[in-house]
């Protein structure tokens, strides 16, 4: 068979098939449909849709429109939001003027038929950052606002406050002997953050309302180098400890107490200095002795899973 002959029938079994599947503009050309020929302009499109429009718009016949000017009115509004869009038209001319790259040309309509207009991935990046920003930024402040809350009236944080401010210590009983409740008439309300941050020691506490240096943007900005210096510190500790063999240090001993007890560096320096020397005399950096210390806890606590609270036999 001449090749032009096959050409023709594959065009024919294309037109037909996307007419089944209702891909663009059926088995009718979309240009047909609206009158125009390949090379109208946007303007000469929106023109040709408006005069037709005229014509089969439910609106402009009401009354008088049949159903052949129903399917009518439907094919002129499908060619026209095909060829309105320059990249949809770009997809139907190709499929035009190459049949034979039929599924290619379908996935295409399909992708953009149930997943519409794809933003770019910037865009998108831009978006999410931003929103996680918010968001990011919103909890900060929360978190600050409610710990700075509850320490200020904390009766530690108090008698702590007024020693560093040389006041005299306020009476913990009321007149009737009886002890006082947490809140207290006496109580300073004008605790800055700054003595706070000097009589409290604990993880959460920032010493302040988040600022524009602990943003998202600001703190992803900084993780090539946390991560260029874990990778570092992740081949070191291969090559000495784990290839060489070679004896902990205190710093990878400290490292490993913290992780075995789930603890970060900051909580780890919250700790009271008698508890941190008590842990560390336990050399709980080795697995056997944290195994065994774990067991000793776990029985003092009647077989629940939680330490004591001096985390200390």
């Amino acid at each position: 068979m001449p090749r032009i002959w096959r050409l023709v029938l594959v065009v024919l079994a294309v037109g037909v098939v996307a007419g089944e599947l209702g891909m663009y503009c059926g088995d009718s050309n979309c240009y047909d449909i609206l009158g125009i020929g390949r090379e109208a302009t946007p303007a000469d499109i929106k023109k040709a849709y408006y005069k037709l429009s005229m014509k089969y718009h439910p609106d402009k016949v009401a009354g008088k429109q049949s159903a052949a000017d129903e399917d009518m009115f439907r094919r002129i509004a499908n060619a026209y939001e095909i060829l309105k869009d320059e990249a949809v038209r770009a997809e139907y001319n190709e499929f035009v003027d190459h049949p034979e790259r039929f599924f290619q040309h379908y996935a295409t309509w399909m992708r953009r038929r149930y997943f519409g207009h794809q933003e770019s991935v910037g865009n998108v990046f831009v978006l999410i950052l931003i929103t996680a920003t918010i968001v990011d930024w919103i909890h900060r402040r929360n978190v600050y606002h409610e710990l700075r809350s509850r320490l200020v009236y904390e009766p530690k944080v108090q008698e702590r406050v007024r020693a560093l401010r040389g006041l005299p210590a306020a009476s913990a009983m009321d007149a009737k002997g009886k002890r006082k409740s947490k809140r207290r008439a006496d109580d300073l309300d004008d605790i800055t953050d700054a003595e706070i941050s000097a009589v409290v020691e604990m993880p959460n506490w920032t010493g302040g309302p988040p600022t524009w240096r602990d943003s998202l943007p600001m703190r992803m900005s900084h993780w090539p180098v946390h991560i260029a210096k874990f990778l570092a510190w992740a081949a070191r500790w291969l090559v000495l400890f784990t290839i060489l063999r070679r004896p902990y240090g205190d710093d990878e001993k400290a490292f490993l107490l913290r992780r075995n007890l789930c603890l970060s560096q900051g909580a780890w320096q919250a700790l009271p200095e008698h508890r941190r020397k008590a842990l560390w005399d336990l050399e709980l950096w080795d697995v056997d002795a944290y195994q065994a210390w774990r067991r000793r806890q776990r029985q003092r606590n009647k077989g629940g899973d939680d330490y004591d609270s001096d985390f200390v036999d």
